[in-house]
């Protein structure tokens, strides 16, 4: 859910007129903005794991949905025969509205200059930490949940969010 947060100062000696004129073109941008496209994904991951391994979470459009397969793990093991990660739309199960409304927060603390020509932060899953995937529109990376530089309140985010869903996502599926 977009909140718009655009301030408004009546002053008054504003006339009524320019109120409306100026109502209006909040509005308007307001609206834009919602209708705006925020199609993140990110998830946690582990390698040395029995099943269930990992859950890679969308947010699009005011909803969020989770990937169940094993459709990551082909692509993430296997990157020099697979181009690119393609959310499975089939195998996706939409999350609660409850839940996103929890998860959404992600989206004020998304990292802002991740560097896109180096898609791998720390060491992710080399120590069976797990990791962090995570992709928008400027690429993809895998990151070390263990890396704390400056990335830390969205790894602590990303993470709890990722068990949060993985929790639900694979309650309904028994």
């Amino acid at each position: 859910m977009h909140h718009c947060s655009y301030p408004v100062v009546i002053y008054h000696s504003m006339t009524l007129r320019t109120f409306i004129v100026l109502s209006t073109s909040l509005l308007l941008a307001c609206s834009e903005r919602a209708n705006e496209s925020t199609e993140i994904y990110f998830g946690l991951y582990c390698g040395e794991c029995d099943r269930n391994c990992s859950v890679i979470i969308k947010l699009d459009n005011n909803e969020a949905y989770a990937d169940t397969s094993r459709t990551f793990f082909d692509w993430h093991f296997n990157q020099g025969n697979i181009p690119a990660y393609i959310f499975p739309t089939q195998h996706a199960l939409r999350i609660s509205d409850t839940t996103y409304s929890r998860i959404e927060h992600l989206l004020n603390v998304l990292p802002a200059n991740l560097d896109s020509t180096k898609t791998e932060i720390g060491c992710p899953d080399c120590r069976d930490q797990c990791g962090i995937y995570f992709a928008n529109t400027n690429g993809f990376w895998d990151i070390d949940p263990d890396y704390r530089r400056d990335l830390s309140t969205f790894i602590d985010s990303a993470t709890a969010y990722s068990v949060l869903v993985h929790k639900e996502v694979f309650r309904k599926s028994r």
